[in-house]
């Protein structure tokens, strides 16, 4: 099973829980990431209902209210006896659970705000500027330790040093259709002393709703720009420290959120993923903040139309450097995937080929009903609609168009992408020996992966090529495509797939 970099040592909480009915019932609760679990212990049989008990209350020993969401029933109807006394207990799955002062009713729209943490926030928002270390502060010292009268003004030397925080919390704020999404700063200091002094900093995000929501609604917005965020970066975040918020005025309308199986990370084996470097990301969300807030506003207002496709090609993109047919598939369904409104509305269709499609329909639905029959007739519904190499070309042709330098032969790498796909789904013969020659498929799975990001963030004002035209330390994944896309281009070219100029 997959788990997340973050998972911490397992907590365990004691309380009453209410399974309604008037009825409660004594329960420890273990916080222990997808092992997170509610037994739950009484004199009286136990019988959790799926849809009942799919949310659960309860007050912990310390008072604290917690509401656990989205429970399944791992162990029901069990019991134990000593003597003549017996004991009934059963354990719940939750896939959440909220902590708080108060009780909350999560299918009612009352959520104002999320926050959350991405482990690779410092790079993204890679606002360098926000700390440092004063130049001469000796210059300055004297001033600066100064004290009000009656209180001692600390002895100064010929070495003192100055770091500060400069002030400014919020990084960059981004509106949309759904509401407000900010990143912001959160330092913390101590007051110094014989030990020296220390600032530390958090970066967070927050969605603030444009109205109030429910609780699956917020905890799907942090879904979706986590998403976003894991492109970036060039690689999945992993999310963490989520709270809810009714109310930001009253404390009590606070609640931190136990995620179970938070979106994250596959680790495979024992593999490591290298750090990203800010220079070779796509986007700067501080010195080219325009172009930042142009890309996610229009990420996050296309995503539902767009949800599919973008799915299953982040599920491509999570393996990282872990290969496999699958992923090449996945990441040429992507295409497929995507609305009309993403495709031209037209691909030019031979005439002669409309004609001969609308007689052999005439013919197969003049045949009995059959599987035989039905499936005839579903391809010939397909003929006159774009193919999906005519989709990924048309996602493909402003970025050969742009960079042919870069990408020469774009076009005929990505129909060759296709037709190892077609290979792998449907057996189709093809020039090119996949089975023999796998890091060809690799190089196809980058190359469809690839244009799917670049045409997807282009469509909302990215520029790719300032993008191309970085220097790169090869740390983001489609950074070092334009590197490895001229060893992919020989390596075609050695298996004749490609011509030699």
């Amino acid at each position: 099973m997959h788990r997340n970099d973050h998972r911490s040592d397992p907590r365990i909480a004691l309380g009453q829980f209410d399974l309604g009915d008037g009825r409660t019932v004594h329960g420890e609760l273990t916080f222990d990431g997808d092992d997170t679990r509610l037994r739950l212990t009484d004199s009286s049989l136990i019988v959790l209902d799926e849809q009942k008990h799919r949310t659960i209350r309860g007050t912990l020993t310390d008072l604290t209210q917690v509401i656990l969401l989205n429970c399944i029933a791992i162990e029901n109807l069990g019991s134990r006896s000593r003597g003549h006394a017996h004991s009934y207990f059963a354990s719940v799955y939750p896939h959440f659970v909220l902590e708080g002062s108060h009780q909350l009713d999560p299918d009612q729209a009352s959520i104002s705000a999320i926050y959350f943490d991405v482990d690779d926030a410092a790079t993204i928002f890679y606002d360098y500027s926000a700390f440092g270390s004063a130049h001469e502060p000796e210059r300055y010292i004297d001033q600066l330790v100064r004290q009000p009268d009656g209180v001692k003004t600390p002895r100064t030397g010929d070495e003192p040093r100055e770091v500060y925080f400069a002030g400014r919390r919020q990084i960059v704020s981004v509106t949309f259709n759904g509401g407000t999404v900010s990143a912001s700063h959160n330092p913390a200091w101590n007051l110094g002393g014989p030990n020296g002094i220390s600032i530390h900093n958090r970066i967070s995000n927050s969605i603030t709703l444009s109205e109030l929501s429910t609780f699956d609604h917020a905890i799907g917005l942090a879904i979706r720009l986590g998403r976003f965020l894991g492109l970036v970066a060039g690689r999945p975040q992993n999310i963490s420290n989520v709270q809810v918020s009714t109310s930001e005025e009253s404390p009590d309308g606070w609640y931190k959120v136990y995620w179970c199986n938070p979106p994250g990370r596959k680790l495979i084996g024992k593999s490591k993923d290298r750090l990203p470097h800010p220079a070779d990301l796509p986007l700067d969300a501080v010195e080219k903040q325009d172009e930042f807030v142009t890309v996610l506003r229009g990420w996050l207002n296309s995503d539902a139309e767009r949800l599919r496709a973008r799915v299953n090609f982040l599920n491509s993109f999570a393996y990282e450097h872990h290969y496999s047919v699958e992923r090449l598939v996945g990441a040429a369904n992507a295409f497929d995937l995507l609305p009309d409104s993403a495709l031209p509305r037209q691909f030019p269709v031979d005439p002669a080929v409309l004609s001969a499609r609308d007689q052999c329909r005439a013919i197969f639905k003049a045949l009995p009903d059959s599987p035989d029959r039905n499936s005839v007739l579903g391809a010939l519904g397909r003929v006159g609609g774009p193919s999906l190499k005519q989709k990924v070309r048309h996602r493909a042709s402003r970025i050969a168009a742009q960079r042919p330098d870069l990408f020469p032969h774009l076009l005929a790498v990505l129909d060759l992408a296709i037709d190892c796909r077609n290979y792998y789904v449907h057996g189709t013969e093809t020039k090119v020996d996949f089975d023999s020659n796998f890091d060809t498929v690799v190089f196809l799975t980058d190359a469809l992966e690839f244009i799917f990001f670049a045409s997807e963030f282009m469509d909302f004002g990215w520029n790719l090529s300032a993008f191309l035209n970085k220097g790169t330390t090869q740390s983001h994944k489609f950074s070092s495509f334009r590197i490895q896309y001229a060893y992919g281009i020989a390596n075609l070219r050695n298996l004749s797939a490609l011509p030699n100029s």
